[in-house]
């Protein structure tokens, strides 16, 4: 890029980490911006300063180590370094790892065996699913615009889904409005609360099911996001239980988790 941006950079980073909430990404976002635009020596540092080689050339890079929240989830360690070199914006995502360890090295596009990594399109005809994510757990803005990309990109044409790709990534109203729109746009249905939440745990099991979460975690989302607001209904039960024993000292982890896959199975089964 003629000018590298930061923006999807530090964006994609943040949510890339474990436990992070919104509050956490936002304040995040608006350290750096703060202390780029008007650097405070005094003030409280999120971010700091680390060299790190590219070709050989130490370059500085902006570097987050967040407060983890939630250390059962394996964010121990865990840090953010983004960085506007000549032609690229770069972010890594790293835990367990001396930075001072860390190099880069560009690799030549025509290196013999080498591709580039393939175009993931969403699941556009899973639009009641997405439509739920929306309501129950929010998207964060960065994965609503990459969202829309794809779908532009899978064959999807509309005028709220091109809005959306495009829409500046610190307007997060509008982009939200500009992505609900792309979704009406592509057919998805509108959702009440109760049966957003339904059709989100039928997302989460099936994700299970299919390999795209760990049952644990897809309890643990049915759990948190679903279970409470539908008042805790009986058929939801045996995930909330599941979530405690996921916590519990004397439970095996690989039997936690075959025993949230038969629920999902159970629950899809019979719904």
């Amino acid at each position: 890029m003629a000018e590298p941006d930061l923006d999807d950079v530090v964006h994609t980073a943040l949510v890339a980490l474990p436990g992070l909430t919104g509050e956490d990404l936002d304040s995040a976002v608006a350290a750096l911006e703060d202390e780029q635009d008007d650097p405070d020596p005094h003030g409280p540092a999120l971010w700091s300063t680390v060299p790190i080689p590219v070709d050989g050339v130490p370059r500085p890079f902006r570097i987050h180590h967040p407060v983890h929240r939630d250390p059962g989830r394996g964010g121990e360690g865990l840090w953010v370094a983004v960085a506007a070199l000549p032609d690229v914006a770069v972010g890594l995502v790293a835990s367990a790892t001396d930075p001072a360890r860390v190099e880069l090295v560009t690799l030549d596009p025509d290196l013999p065996g080498y591709e580039a990594a393939p175009v993931l399109h969403p699941r556009v005809g899973d639009l009641a699913d997405t439509r739920a994510r929306l309501l129950v757990e929010g998207v964060e803005p960065v994965l609503m615009r990459y969202w829309a990309r794809d779908a532009l990109a899978a064959g999807a044409d509309t005028p709220s889904l091109h809005l959306a790709a495009t829409t500046d990534l610190r307007e997060p109203a509008a982009l939200r409005r500009s992505f609900d729109s792309a979704l009406d746009e592509l057919g998805a249905p509108r959702l009440d609360e109760t049966a957003a939440r339904w059709q989100y745990v039928r997302y989460a099991a099936r994700s299970a099911v299919e390999g795209d979460l760990q049952a644990t975690e897809a309890a643990r989302r049915i759990a948190s996001h679903a279970a409470g607001g539908l008042g805790f209904p009986a058929r939801l039960q045996p995930f909330v239980d599941a979530v405690r024993d996921t916590v519990h000292p004397g439970r095996d982890p690989e039997e936690v988790e075959a025993a949230c896959l038969r629920l999902a199975r159970n629950l899809l089964a019979t719904t």
